[in-house]
């Protein structure tokens, strides 16, 4: 493998070299020692040529985390879009030639294999004229996306902490060897009896803020149980919707948590009506010394808190109003920190799970699912608290400041930190807005506060600055591939025409010939320029961009300047007659037809 590939590059003068290898990873290791070994003439000059190795985006999946961060194209600089597994594309259409090829003599399979790869390579050619636009304009729309979701999460940062990460994954890209790897993740380590004690501690805090005094409270603190009351309402249904409840035990305890609830809304309808008046309105058989049994259940029993009021009836308690505004506002930030970090325990949790628990049984799953559970029913209510507290302060503050900050939650916006393994690829990945949001620093657990929770954000960082850098070089290096294919098939034009001049057989019949066949040649590279340039150059046009190649004569200008041995003129003319009935417009139909868009891939 080392002799070929050093083989390859023999004749090349560059300043860089990226080799992609399924094994890049094992191979790369003591390249230079093991080139000692080798013939001199075929040695590199490491001090020259920088040599950088990387596994294609298709295998890489397969490797470990180790070979993931440090051998990716994704994370190289220059690489741009690159899938380096274009090698291996064609394999799905020559797969079908097994059966015929495995039967034929080693000279008839070279020449049949070779027929149907230079067919392959015919099509591609001509599928360039579309392709390449596509491939563009994908380009420039997802530089855009990237630009603007790296600005809003950097702005979720103080700049120390930006610079800090900046000159982190510079040192690392100038030599991988002597720098940590900033694509690392932050090992969290998470287990389950972390989890357990965890989820000890707030239950035991649930409990502690159970009773609630029904007894010369203020107003901020009447809102605040009133909003506390609306959260045991939806957790009471989110339990009833949860459970099948079979047994008697379970339909009196759920009896029993109904009725403490409607005791709790009783003692607290007291100090609301002494501060909202106006509620009485809506309460026609309110009796609060009354024992007897309701008619609404008590999850569904109506607290009427200032959001929920008509225009009329809420004007009348401003002060309530804007209380309750300032507390929705905060409302909504807590959930989302609740959702992050039990999303950041979910996360751990999975990975502890892969890592430890494979293979070990139904009993150990069986409780890292039960937690699993309870963990994502409590993202659930997170999820139903930021819902409902947005929609009071729709209410209350249509067009206030938060509106900006605080967007409509999606289930689809619930992810992260990192991409899940069944998302989008890599480089289109783009991190859920909820990691945007300027986070609160008590959200985290007791480890992971201050720096330690932005540097906990620091891989997502890293990696959104390398899809955008990845982005922008895929849009200047699809223009090169554009100004190249012209300027190529140009030259290419020009070189058939040489060929056609040179007097390398005796026989007039064959110098015939082979002038005829070198000026159809030349006419084909010449007209293929030409539609190149002039389905191009509209598309870089709309995108504000300029034709990076010299305006590219028409054909029939091209065809009057060619001149094949003076007598030959019109024999060469007559072949290329011939190649205006060639239908073109099929290949380039096929062309867009097959995914020519190797690219990228990496998850």
């Amino acid at each position: 493998m080392d002799y070929i590939i050093l083989s390859a590059v023999l004749w090349l003068t560059l300043a860089r070299i990226v080799i992609t290898y399924d094994i890049a990873c094992q191979w790369s290791k003591n390249l230079p020692k093991r080139m000692e070994k080798l013939p001199e003439r075929i040695q590199l000059d490491l001090k020259t040529t920088s040599v950088t190795t990387a596994v294609p985006s298709w295998h890489i999946n397969g490797h470990g985390t180790d070979c993931q961060t440090n051998y990716a194209l994704a994370y190289r600089q220059g690489s741009g879009r690159t899938c380096g597994d274009e090698i291996e594309s064609t394999w799905s259409q020559t797969n079908v030639l097994g059966a015929s090829v495995r039967e034929m003599a080693s000279g008839g399979r070279h020449e049949s294999l070779n027929d149907h790869f230079n067919g392959i390579n015919f099509s591609k050619l001509v599928g360039l004229r579309s392709l390449l636009p596509k491939k563009l304009g994908e380009a420039a729309e997802m530089r855009q996306q990237h630009k603007e979701a790296f600005a809003s999460l950097s702005a979720t940062f103080s700049s120390e902490i930006l610079l800090k990460w900046t000159d982190m994954v510079t040192n690392w890209e100038k030599d991988p060897n002597k720098h940590p790897n900033p694509y690392e993740d932050v090992k969290i380590e998470t287990t389950i009896q972390d989890v357990r004690l965890q989820m000890a501690k707030e239950e035991a805090e649930d409990a502690a803020h159970g009773v609630i005094s029904p007894h010369q409270i203020s107003l901020s603190t009447c809102l605040m149980t009133g909003l506390d009351l609306e959260e045991q309402q939806r957790t009471l249904v989110q339990q009833v919707q949860g459970n099948k409840l079979t047994t008697s035990k379970q339909k009196a305890d759920l009896e029993d948590k109904r009725t403490a609830l409607q005791r709790r809304i009783n003692q607290w309808r007291e100090a609301q009506l002494v501060y909202a008046p106006c509620v009485v309105t809506l309460l026609p058989n309110f009796d609060s010394e009354s024992d007897g049994p309701t008619l609404t259940r008590s999850e569904n029993i109506p607290l009427h808190l200032p959001s929920s009021l008509p225009l009329p009836l809420r004007s009348s308690i401003p002060l309530l109003v804007e209380k309750e505004r300032k507390l929705r506002e905060a409302q909504c930030n807590d959930a989302l920190g609740e959702i992050r970090r039990q999303r950041r325990i979910l996360t751990g949790l999975v990975q502890f799970k892969k890592l430890n628990m494979a293979g070990q049984g139904n009993k150990p799953n069986t409780r890292v699912r039960s937690l699993y559970n309870r963990i994502q029913a409590k993202i659930t209510r997170a999820e139903m608290r930021y819902r409902v507290a947005r929609a009071a302060l729709a209410t209350l503050d249509p067009n206030g400041e938060w509106t900006s900050r605080l967007r409509v939650l999606k289930p689809e916006d619930i992810r992260g930190p990192g991409k899940d393994p069944e998302e989008v690829s890599n480089g289109r990945y783009i991190m859920s807005w909820i990691w945007l949001v300027p986070r609160n620093r008590s959200e985290g657990p007791e480890e992971l506060k201050g720096e330690d929770l932005d540097e906990s954000l620091r891989v997502e960082w890293v990696k959104a600055r390398a899809r955008v850098q990845r982005w922008e070089e895929e849009y200047l290096l699809v223009q090169e591939e554009m100004r190249r294919s012209v300027v190529y098939l140009e030259w290419k034009g020009d070189w058939w025409r040489q060929r056609a001049r040179l007097a390398a057989f005796k026989s007039s019949d064959v110098a015939h010939g082979i002038s005829a066949y070198a000026a159809k040649q030349a006419t084909f590279c010449s007209q293929l320029a030409v539609r190149f340039s002039h389905v191009w150059e509209p598309v870089l046009g709309k995108l504000g961009l300029e034709p990076q190649w010299k305006a590219v004569a028409a054909v029939g200008a091209i065809r009057s300047e060619t001149d094949v041995l003076g007598a030959d003129l019109a024999e060469a003319n007559e072949t290329e007659s011939d190649f205006d009935e060639l239908d073109l417009d099929r290949f380039w139909e096929d062309g867009e037809e097959v995914d020519d868009d190797f690219e990228l891939d990496d998850e």
